[in-house]
């Protein structure tokens, strides 16, 4: 298995794993909430879940399923005033993260590189910056939130 990992200044617990069924990850996440950590990143490739937890506050809620059992999850989430923080792509539809949020958020699944790069252009004119971005197999899968300044 090969990793990428991106570090910055931080403070506080860290703790990441890898190789997890989607079981042992629920579990280990509830193990994590209980001592104030939440979902920073994660992975779900080939069945099996990596993760890094970083401290943090409030709801958050995950899911690993098809795309349209996503959408009605991200319905439920946003009426419960959560927003999208993580989205990837993976061979049986999305993993996603909902945490307490606000406003409007875009988001596309399988999308090809001339259709991603003509919503990205779009949504920055609107004044939404990405937030999440996933590759897989020539399709790629994106977040957008509210944000402002340069994106590259």
């Amino acid at each position: 298995m090969k990793m990428t990992g991106v570090w910055q200044p931080g403070t506080g617990n860290q703790w990441w794993a890898s190789g997890l069924t989607p079981a042992a990850f629920e579990s280990k996440n509830q193990e994590y909430l209980k001592q104030g950590l939440r979902i920073a990143c994660a992975d779900f490739t080939d069945g099996l879940v990596a993760a890094a937890w970083r401290p943090g506050t409030g709801a958050e809620y995950w899911f690993s399923g098809s795309v349209d059992a996503a959408l009605a999850q991200d319905k439920v989430h946003m009426a419960q005033g959560l927003r999208l923080a993580a989205l990837s792509a993976h061979d049986a539809g999305v993993f996603c993260i909902w945490r307490a949020g606000t406003g409007v958020q875009w988001w596309n699944v399988g999308l090809s590189e001339a259709d991603f790069k003509t919503a990205d252009a779009k949504h920055f004119a609107d004044g939404f910056r990405l937030v999440a971005v996933d590759e897989l197999n020539g399709k790629f899968t994106a977040l957008w939130r509210p944000g402002s300044g340069a994106q590259w």
